[in-house]
């Protein structure tokens, strides 16, 4: 199907965004994990998420790692920043 077919580029930033997460909160602890997304996220925010969350949502679905909120939430936001989407 289509979503599936616009989420495949993203499937290797996806996934070592969750690995990178995933060994920050193992050897450094949820402050320097989430430090370090915060330290990356643009002042600007963008008004119109949903596009960028439909695609991390489908490719996520096809990455074969354990879905874990902490981990997810923050490889969202990472990846959400990088596209210069910040929450506040």
């Amino acid at each position: 199907p289509q979503p599936f077919r616009k989420a495949l580029p993203l499937l290797p930033e996806i996934a070592a965004t969750l690995w990178r997460v995933s060994r920050r909160l193992r050897q450094h602890g949820l402050e320097r994990a989430v430090g370090h997304v915060r330290f990356h996220q643009p002042c600007a925010a963008r008004t119109n998420p949903l596009p960028e969350l439909a695609l991390f949502r489908t490719a996520r679905l096809l990455i074969p790692m354990a879905p874990n909120c902490l981990t997810d939430s923050l490889a969202l936001s990472a990846f959400l920043s990088r596209r210069g989407i910040a929450f506040k």
